[in-house]
């Protein structure tokens, strides 16, 4: 998963597209992204029998290809073209090395924990899937919200606020 309003993301994207072919590596890319890739396809079916995603952008772009990570059940390498790079930490020119070193099975895996956020009461219908944090805020300047807080389908608490952010770690 690329961010497409980077050229420099694109490029490297091609790059490691390239490279993995020479590895004979079949590659996917979401269908808007013009990178060369073995094959394209929308979102509603892009994890399906993905082995790994690769985010080639910013840490927005890895929050993004998180989720398709998740639907997957296949790890994230995060390819570092944006500003911070705080979750991608690969930069592109170390990314055949850590790809190779994957390939042979010599890396390690770090799990991270992920929150979802299933709606009663309010104006969005599906859960939402987060690998950082949800903010549930107010709508109305002068009201309070009530939220009734579950860990693993475990009662925690009911409190009024204005919002409130839960996080991960990663978050």
């Amino acid at each position: 998963m690329v961010h497409g309003g980077r050229e420099g993301a694109l490029a490297a994207a091609r790059s490691i597209v390239e490279w993995l072919r020479g590895k004979d590596v079949a590659t996917r890319s979401l269908l808007e992204e013009r990178i060369g890739a073995d094959e394209t396809c929308a979102p509603p079916g892009f994890a399906d029998g993905v082995d790994l995603v690769v985010s080639v952008g910013g840490d927005g772009t890895l929050l993004r290809a998180a989720r398709e990570a998740d639907r997957a059940q296949a790890p994230l390498l995060g390819i570092n073209v944006g500003r911070l790079g705080f979750l991608a930490e690969v930069e592109p020119a170390d990314a055949p090395t850590v790809l190779s070193e994957l390939l042979q099975g010599r890396t390690t895996i770090e799990e991270r924990l992920a929150l979802v956020a299933t709606p009663e009461g309010a104006p969005w219908v599906e859960p939402e899937w987060a690998l950082n944090e949800v903010i549930v805020e107010k709508t109305a300047r002068h009201r309070l919200i009530t939220l009734l807080t579950e860990i693993g389908g475990e009662f925690v608490t009911t409190f009024s606020a204005d919002g409130a952010i839960v996080a991960t770690p990663t978050g």
